[in-house]
């Protein structure tokens, strides 16, 4: 029985050093060669140029698959910089904000009314019916000027307040110096009182 055993043992130890010693042996004569398969496959896949760091072939890093580690890849637009096109971006991005501010302002005319006699603003329900950046400059904007800043208040702030008035899931709250509260289906902000 202990030679059957020791038999067993050491047939799985033979086998266990040929597949060591062969996947050495794999790994030196054809490394090279699947490296730069690997690469090839990836350079027909993009269509600018790369610039590789350090690849390395490996039959025991993910055992039992076999692995190729790349190292420093850089892709470069063959074309380079392309200031014609960075212009381009610049401008459309000015013609959009241009575009904004425009239902910006004409959301604050035909749905925000201005109530001297208390000083407060009165936001209609059709208001927050606009794109979600119309609505949050447009809300940013009010906030700012009822509460007197020099600055508007945190972006982040005015989009927890835009979630709540649409889910209808407050009556009042402070932000950014004013008092808003919701009466049916409006808003209404005021300056707030500090005593």
């Amino acid at each position: 029985m202990k030679q059957l055993i020791k038999r067993i043992f050491q047939t799985l130890l033979g086998i266990s050093l040929l597949l060591l010693i062969s996947g050495f042996v794999i790994t030196y004569f054809f490394s090279e060669k699947v490296e730069k398969t690997v690469i090839n496959k990836i350079q027909e896949q993009m269509t600018s140029e790369l610039q590789l760091g350090d690849v390395a072939f490996s039959l025991y890093e993910k055992l039992p698959s076999a692995s190729v580690k790349i190292t420093d890849l850089l892709a470069f637009e063959k074309e380079g910089f392309d200031k014609k096109k960075l212009i381009l971006t610049i401008n459309n991005l000015k013609d959009a904000d241009r575009s904004i501010r425009f239902y910006v302002d004409k959301n604050l005319k035909n749905n925000a009314i201005f109530v001297k006699s208390k000083n407060n603003y009165i936001l209609s329900q059709i208001f927050f019916e606009q794109s979600h950046e119309v609505v949050f400059r447009s809300l940013t904007k009010i906030i700012q000027i009822q509460g007197t800043k020099h600055y508007p208040a945190r972006g982040k702030n005015i989009n927890n307040l835009i979630k709540k008035i649409y889910t209808k899931s407050f009556s009042k709250v402070t932000l950014g110096g004013c008092f808003i509260e919701m009466v049916n289906d409006s808003i209404i902000i005021s300056k707030e009182i500090k005593y």
